[in-house]
């Protein structure tokens, strides 16, 4: 009777793992965005569980409200992690992109539910100064969103400071600085701008407080604070977020969601120059050069 049971389990596993292999699993993940001047290309990636019956894969994109006018043909060879991928480019920067995917199998095509993707833009032109979407991370690097504190940076210096606790740096020597970089301007050698992006001059910064050209509000995007700056003419917008600063004496994290403070590459006397605000205040000061405050770049003409 045992034996009997025990041969019915096992042809019951036996069947039902049969009906698993044959069923396709496909799930499209979409990589990071790369973002260049005038193009955005996006990677997808498409993995399923039973590589032996899927033969092509496609992603159909097109912009919303336009019909589908283009597709990807990713009838590539099977790699050791049952992967597809492809990468879509000259996408529109700040545009709303619908797509869906459908895959061949077993002489059928199976189609996805439909998608959307909206893509960004690395700058944004505010009155006539064209600045970053978004704070410095690391050294030559942006940070993923506009809302994102990214890191702090003491002025004249490539080296970056986490905007959260514990303190970390960049480098291996994990000392916060306590001696300010000299000089009249900020070397570019030690600039940690991207390619391309520079540190903005105290003229280019004050521009964003002009409000005969520049609208200005205090909001919060996607629970972080900070100033909405909308070009007038234009209506190309920037957000700044208030992520706080480090102390210019031992690096202490101050004002996390109250105020924000931008470098300049304009030094005042041993002081530089720089733009704060909070709620209540939009203004440029000049600060102890070896507080740690956040970069906004701009382009390099």
């Amino acid at each position: 009777m045992k034996k009997t049971l025990y041969l019915l389990i096992f042809t019951i596993l036996c069947l039902t793992s049969c009906r698993k292999e044959k069923t396709v699993s496909v799930l499209i993940e979409k990589g990071n965005e790369k973002i260049t001047e005038g193009t955005t290309s996006v990677t997808f990636w498409i993995a399923f569980n039973y590589p032996t019956q899927l033969e092509l894969v496609r992603i159909n994109y097109s912009e919303v409200d336009k019909e589908y006018d283009d597709f990807i043909n990713m009838n590539s060879i099977f790699n050791q992690f049952n992967c597809f991928n492809t990468i879509i480019t000259e996408l529109k920067a700040n545009t709303t992109y619908k797509y869906y995917y459908d895959y061949y199998s077993g002489h059928t095509f199976s189609k996805s539910d439909e998608y959307f993707l909206k893509t960004k833009s690395t700058s944004e032109l505010i009155n006539g100064i064209k600045w970053a979407s978004c704070n410095v991370d690391k050294p030559g690097t942006f940070t993923t969103n506009p809302e994102d504190a990214g890191m702090f940076y003491q002025w004249g210096s490539n080296v970056g400071w986490s905007s959260n606790d514990p303190l970390a740096a960049t480098d291996e020597d994990n000392k916060w600085r306590d001696l300010s970089e000299k000089g009249n301007t900020w070397q570019p050698a030690k600039n940690p701008c991207p390619l391309g992006w520079r540190i903005p001059t105290y003229e280019e910064l004050s521009t964003l407080k002009d409000k005969t050209k520049v609208t200005r509000i205090w909001t919060n995007q996607d629970g972080v604070n900070g100033y909405r700056l909308t070009d007038k003419a234009t209506n190309a917008s920037c957000f700044l977020p208030a992520v706080g600063s480090r102390s210019f004496n031992n690096g202490s994290l101050n004002s996390v969601g109250t105020h924000g403070t931008y470098w300049s590459n304009t030094p005042n006397s041993e002081y530089a120059r720089n733009l704060g605000f909070s709620s209540d205040h939009f203004d440029s000061n000049g600060y102890m050069r070896t507080d740690g405050f956040s970069i906004r770049c701009v382009a390099e003409q």
